[in-house]
């Protein structure tokens, strides 16, 4: 049978300035970041490497990934959605929430520390139709000796008691009520909808997250003239003190490693020796790479290289790449096929 979408698809990134951006994309991946962008105040601290959203409104196509090359060249996963539904899509419903396609994939280059921060809880995202529920995972692709994550609350921090060290805006207030994580390249941290959480300084992640631009922001380090929304923050923050998923680690040798498995997303870090072949799953939905080290052949001769993010159309024959001379490093999400998620989608809930 014919199908317009028998290929991978590059993506072209969509960047974000951020106050707290820096170099990395240039540095780390080598790319020629725009000149406008060079140009703004602040640096770039994002990249958005799959996404499909409206942030504003629904003809904002910034949000939205655009394909590089190809037969589809300059169109975006929205066109492709709509032309070709099952093709690209398979089974795997939409985001009835956002309107869009059930993932975003980001890099964050954090030069200097994100704010104290949560996005919403399901109860909350629920009763307030425009905050988007978002879970999310940071793989540590690369940091500075001695960084650091900050990753939910000490047990025993309760409501009141962030409420009163937000007040003094103070580092030694506010930090020594969250768990500070040291950070290593090829860590995993898995943060639920409801995590109280910051980046650390001088840390290049890759995110994988249900599709939500909705963050509530308590604390800033001392930097002015961006909202705080502690009141919203301390709805959705989850003060139980349950534990939290355990970091996972990628293996050093070659072999599949599992970093996530939720009820939204399950992503693998798959390490290849030279030449060795990766099949996407054949599971009749779309599958997304992040390359995040060395280089791929797909089997239609296309080169990706490290920071290069592409999908897999549920259609595509031959789904499949090798590793080039010095091995390959990739990050695969796929989606899950349990109740939870459709039940969720179905919802609504799911972002």
């Amino acid at each position: 049978m014919h199908t317009h979408l028998s290929q991978p698809l590059a993506l072209s990134p969509r960047y974000r300035a951020r106050v707290w951006g820096g170099h990395a994309f240039t540095s780390h991946f080598g790319r020629q970041l725009p000149a406008g962008l060079l140009a703004g105040k602040d640096p770039v601290g994002e990249s958005w490497e799959l996404c499909d959203f409206p942030v504003g409104n629904p003809d904002d196509e910034s949000a939205r990934t655009a394909v590089f090359g190809g037969l589809h060249d300059g169109r975006t996963l929205q066109e492709l959605r709509h032309a070709y539904g099952k093709e690209l899509m398979g089974d795997l419903r939409g985001n009835p929430a956002t309107n869009g396609f059930p993932l975003l994939l980001k890099y964050l280059d954090a030069s200097a520390a994100l704010s104290v921060q949560v996005h919403p809880s399901p109860a909350y995202a629920a009763a307030h139709p425009q905050a988007h529920l978002k879970s999310e995972a940071w793989f540590i692709v690369d940091c500075k000796p001695g960084a650091v994550i900050h990753k939910g609350l000490k047990p025993g921090v309760g409501a009141a008691d962030l409420r009163k060290a937000l007040a003094l805006n103070r580092d030694d207030a506010v930090v020594p009520l969250m768990q500070t994580v040291p950070v290593a390249p090829g860590d995993c941290h898995h943060l639920p909808s409801g995590t109280c959480h910051a980046l650390g300084a001088g840390i290049l992640v890759a995110e994988i997250q249900t599709p939500s631009d909705t963050t509530f922001r308590v604390y800033d380090w001392g930097r002015v003239g961006r909202q705080l929304h502690v009141e919203q923050a301390l709805a959705c923050i989850d003060f139980s003190g349950q534990p939290l998923p355990p970091a996972t680690r990628a293996a050093t040798g070659p072999g599949r490693t599992t970093m996530v498995d939720c009820e939204f997303f399950r992503t693998f870090h798959v390490r290849l020796a030279a030449g060795e072949a990766l099949a996407a799953p054949d599971d009749r939905r779309p599958v997304a790479w992040m390359v995040i080290a060395g280089e791929m052949t797909a089997s239609n001769g296309h080169r990706f290289h490290a920071g290069d993010t592409l999908l897999w159309p549920a259609a595509a024959k031959k789904r499949s790449a090798k590793a080039g001379s010095g091995g390959a490093a990739v990050l695969e999400t796929v989606f899950p096929r349990h109740a939870g998620l459709q039940k969720n989608l179905a919802a609504g809930v799911h972002p």
